[in-house]
């Protein structure tokens, strides 16, 4: 009985300082995107199914893997990355806090009770966080494409695609991923809240600086009315601006509600930022911003 507990404790130590190194070395050295990182283990499960490819979706697959993809950034949920033509955004799932999978779910570490009880509950903290993320966008794709410039969905692996495509990391290099293994999405590119108002306010469009503003409160309208809430509130993150439409371009944090009308506090929580920006470099819209909350609130338009 000693022998075999010293065993355990010495191959449950030799394993920590095993993976602590390669931790350290391998991938917390290695800052930003790569592949690892977007690598997954997840069982197919048919609550993330969309369906079989329809004709639309394979000339967009086709269009994708036709160009290379340059990093473009990365959020809270994906790391995405832009198309060649400027047109497309493609996004990776950060697996980092997704990842269930561990050595410490084998034997002998099953076996030590306290490391057990810790495994067990981050193995559930981690599949209701990947549950809750994957649900968001299944949201914002049934639900609200037309708002969030989703085109095409992929959070179960597939054998049906047979197409790669070739990314361009921020360090050089080039990484080309098999799109039948990958949980990812495709995106019409945006641009963002406040860069897209200071190119209007730049070329002096004023008249179109204060359509846009319109357009974000009324989004947050036809969200709400939608069914939809969204946790993130904040307003350059997670609206950006497509063909001139403002567009939620965050969609990690959906969820489904009864379909009802803003509060005077989600107006203000959504536009905290944009009124900070439009105070310190635009001051004459930032009282515009407030009169049009304010008709939204008493629904005088």
């Amino acid at each position: 009985m000693k022998k075999r507990l010293f065993i355990s404790c010495a191959l449950f130590s030799l394993t920590l300082f095993a993976s602590l190194f390669l931790y350290v070395n391998f991938i917390k050295r290695t800052k930003g995107f790569c592949l690892k990182k977007i690598v997954s283990y997840h069982e197919y499960h048919p609550k993330w199914d969309i369906g079989p490819l329809t004709s639309e979706q394979e000339s967009l697959l086709n269009e994708i893997s036709s160009q290379t993809f340059r990093y473009l950034g990365s959020g809270k949920e994906c790391y995405a990355f832009e198309s060649e033509d400027g047109k497309l955004v493609l996004k990776f799932f950060k697996q980092k806090h997704m990842h269930i999978r561990s050595i410490f779910n084998v034997w002998p570490f099953t076996k030590i009770p306290y490391l057990n009880m810790i495994q067990s509950a981050k193995v559930e903290r981690r599949t209701h966080l990947r549950n809750q993320t994957f649900m968001s966008y299944l949201i914002g794709y049934n639900h609200f494409s037309d708002r969030t410039g989703l085109l095409y969905l992929h959070l179960n692996k597939t054998h049906n695609l047979h197409r790669k495509v070739t990314l361009l990391p921020i360090n050089g290099g080039k990484v080309t991923v098999d799109l039948d293994n990958m949980e990812f999405l495709v995106q019409r590119k945006a641009i963002t809240v406040l860069n897209y108002l200071d190119h209007l306010l730049q070329e002096n469009k004023m008249k179109e600086c204060k359509q846009a503003i319109g357009s974000i409160l009324d989004l947050l309208i036809t969200r709400s009315k939608s069914g939809i809430s969204d946790f993130d509130n904040n307003c350059n993150r997670n609206i950006g601006f497509m063909d001139g439409r403002a567009s939620l371009i965050d969609v990690g944090e959906f969820r489904l509600i009864p379909p009802t009308y803003p509060t005077a506090s989600e107006f203000y929580d959504a536009t905290d930022d944009l009124k900070e920006f439009l105070s310190k470099r635009y001051p004459e819209l930032e009282e515009f911003l407030e009169i049009q909350i304010q008709k939204r609130i008493r629904h005088d338009l």
